[in-house]
């Protein structure tokens, strides 16, 4: 346990790195939330950001309605320019402490400006036939911006633009590399890859878990296990005929998911599971069994084993999730 020394010694070094104010130590003395702290602060945030998307609305109508008039200098100026200078308000307020809350806004603008200032700068002096190549460079060098943004100030809208733009990145690659081969081309290698990116950010919350990104772990869970579950059941087809590997595994993944979350302890892949496990029922139930059973029969066991499903979840949940 620290004594007063250590405390005194931690505020001095957190206020000389200007990550503590004075006024959020009074306020803290005083038994308040922080001077941006509490549920005022979260409408006020709500409100900067709201502020934020009406000035991108006003830029693009602007923009609009003059974009013939403009030579292309001046277009990539009034769209990279703008996020560059949205960037750099950003950057300003993140070094003034009583402003710190206000940059993650601008820093907003900016990774929706800078990405489309880069279009358009290769639009108007690049090659603008080879779109697949052009999406390359644009979703790389926008998440070389925002990594090293973030190594840098370690701040979590960042890692949030940096795996947004990774993730652009890793579908406009595989597009560009298999663009001339016909095999790819199809809905399958899609499926495979959103497999792939939902097992990517399953692997990434986990990671995150136990340290100070642990806020990421369900958000990325949540978007992980529902990629991963629904790219799985596309891989299944919708061909009656047709029986398929993934169409067999698919009770097991689902499964597999509601096991997994008694053992991270996670809402998320139990409700993506159970979710997706009732979907397979009623699909396989249309497939399998109206023919020989009839509709009515039919939903009536579906119905009985939706609520099997859902009773088993309620357990699972109250039993190996809830604290």
């Amino acid at each position: 346990m620290m004594n007063k020394h250590d405390v005194l010694q931690a505020i001095r070094e957190l206020h000389a790195r200007g990550e503590l104010s004075r006024s959020e130590v009074l306020h803290a003395l005083e038994g308040k939330h922080g001077s941006h702290g509490g549920r005022g602060f979260k409408i006020t945030d709500v409100l900067y950001f709201l502020g934020g998307i009406i000035v991108l609305s006003g830029i693009t109508v602007f923009i609009g309605q003059h974009w013939e008039e403009l030579n292309s200098l001046t277009r990539v100026l009034v769209t990279f320019g703008s996020g560059v200078a949205a960037y750099a308000v950003g950057l300003t307020f993140l070094q003034r402490t009583e402003y710190r809350f206000l940059s993650g806004t601008f820093f907003f603008l900016s990774a929706l400006l800078i990405p489309t200032g880069i279009a358009v700068a290769l639009h108007e002096w690049g090659n603008s036939s080879d779109i697949v190549f052009a999406e390359v460079i644009i979703s790389f060098l926008s998440l070389l911006t925002y990594a090293a943004s973030y190594a840098v100030f370690k701040k979590h809208y960042f890692l949030t633009f940096s795996i947004i733009f990774a993730t652009w990145f890793f579908f406009a690659l595989t597009n560009w590399m298999t663009a001339d081969n016909p095999v790819f081309n199809g809905e399958t290698f899609m499926e495979y890859r959103v497999l792939v990116t939902g097992l990517s950010y399953m692997l990434l919350g986990y990671s995150f878990r136990n340290n100070s990104l642990s806020s990421f772990t369900r958000p990325l869970y949540t978007i992980g296990a529902l990629g991963f579950l629904m790219a799985a059941f596309a891989l299944g087809g919708f061909d009656r005929d047709t029986f398929t590997l993934w169409e067999f595994m698919f009770p097991a993944l689902c499964f597999g998911f509601i096991f997994l979350s008694t053992m991270v302890r996670s809402n998320e892949f139990l409700f993506a599971g159970s979710f997706f496990l009732m979907v397979d029922i009623f699909k396989i139930t249309s497939d399998y069994f109206t023919d020989s059973f009839g509709w009515p029969l039919s939903l009536i066991l579906c119905g009985i084993a939706l609520i099997v499903i859902g009773f088993v979840t309620l357990r699972v949940q109250k039993k190996y999730i809830r604290d």
